[in-house]
């Protein structure tokens, strides 16, 4: 068997970890999964090919509807924080902008605003959300920012607060400086709307 090929059957096996809600992460789904098979001496799978096997997993698991469903639902949830702080060029960020919802997804929007982070917070109650929580984010690239951490439906979401004149991080990662997958809420609305009509 070739390595790439037990690669593949290590990723499947985490997936599966993953799916039936086993393990805590897909770190520890891959732990096991090497463990189990005993394949120390084997490349570890990526994350991002674990998180394929977990999509296939649950497309067959729910169907193709259900799962396009699915993810219109986690688009639908952002639109409505975004569209509480419209005024504050709300973007999307990484594997939720991409409709990648499977072994856990987190929310994360990014605003550009010189409103304080407590007047973000009450803007999210009062269009409905539940009370969050406050935090920071310490960026080695870019300096320290206020974030809000709050829970929908079960749905982790983390709004961090950038000013109006950095705008050059709607597409980048604060941590690692690369580039990300970012969305403005006209474009979610796009995609929402497209997924609706197939």
């Amino acid at each position: 068997m070739s390595t790439d090929s037990r690669i593949d059957l290590l990723a499947q096996e985490a997936a599966r970890l993953v799916h039936s809600g086993k393990v805590e992460s897909i770190d520890d789904a891959i732990r096991r999964a090497v463990e189990e098979t005993g394949w120390v001496e084997v490349p570890r799978p990526s994350k991002g090919l674990v998180r394929r096997h977990v999509q296939g997993l649950s497309m067959q698991e729910i169907g193709a509807e259900a799962y396009r469903r699915r993810i219109v639902n986690v688009w639908e949830t952002a639109e409505r924080v975004m569209n509480a702080l419209d005024d504050c060029d709300p973007h999307l960020l990484g594997r939720a902008a991409r409709g990648h919802i499977d072994a856990g997804v987190t929310l994360y929007i990014r605003v550009f605003t010189s409103q304080r982070i407590g007047m973000l917070a009450q803007r999210l109650v009062d269009a409905g959300f539940p009370e969050p929580e406050f935090s920071t984010a310490d960026s080695p690239r870019f300096g320290r920012f206020d974030r809000l951490e709050l829970s929908e439906k079960g749905l982790p979401i983390v709004v961090t607060r950038c000013a109006p004149h950095q705008r050059e991080l709607a597409e980048v990662d604060l941590f690692t400086g690369r580039p990300i997958e970012s969305i403005d809420l006209h474009a979610l609305r796009r995609q929402i709307e497209s997924s609706e009509a197939m």
